[in-house]
């Protein structure tokens, strides 16, 4: 009794440590399934997600800067038969800014079920030194002014027949006959 006592005790453990070896096999593997992955710059971002079931499977993606929302979206993986795929987020930063790329699915979001929760960390998280914003273009120069609506006029040409510049015409004076000329008003008399 005492020898098949050991013997189950000794068949006990080689099964427990054939388990806790299939069990270490098995883990790595599914450490390695769904795996995203990110890399975060100054003129955008590339996510990559792997290892995911043959099927249907879309993912959930946020870039933040400075801790706000920048852009976000879903895609749908279509490498390989929906195991892989990858995208790319152009943009364009100036100056020092914190970017974190974060990626998130729910296990109606994949063909086998599984979930990354929308609370995971971020993927890429880094302090970016980029550089300065070129300078505003110069403004552009002012309009010409309107032209006028209606132009000014002509000045009149002179009178023919004298005015204010025109010159004395002695010769052309009518002589006022003396009967009808006024009394001469000196005090002396008609000086001749």
């Amino acid at each position: 009794m005492a020898r098949s006592r050991s013997r189950r005790s000794a068949i006990r453990r080689l099964s427990l440590a054939g388990a806790l070896t299939l069990l270490a096999l098995a883990f790595p593997a599914s450490a390695l399934a769904h795996t995203p992955a990110a890399t975060v710059s100054c003129t955008g971002a590339h996510f990559s997600w792997v290892a995911f079931a043959p099927g249907t499977n879309t993912v959930h993606w946020r870039l933040t800067v400075d801790g706000a929302v920048f852009k976000e979206g879903t895609t749908v993986l279509s490498d390989n038969g929906g195991r892989s795929g990858s995208l790319d987020v152009p943009f364009t930063l100036n100056g020092t800014h914190v970017v974190a790329a974060f990626s998130w699915w729910f296990a109606s979001d994949t063909a086998d079920g599984n979930a990354r929760a929308k609370t995971s960390p971020p993927l890429a998280k880094k302090t970016l030194y980029c550089p300065a914003a070129p300078p505003p273009p110069p403004p552009p120069p002012p309009p010409p002014p309107p032209p006028p609506e209606k132009p000014p006029p002509k000045p009149e040409p002179p009178e023919e027949d004298g005015g204010v510049s025109a010159e004395p015409k002695p010769a052309e004076r009518s002589p006022i006959p003396s009967d009808v000329a006024p009394e001469p008003r000196s005090p002396y008399g008609v000086i001749q």
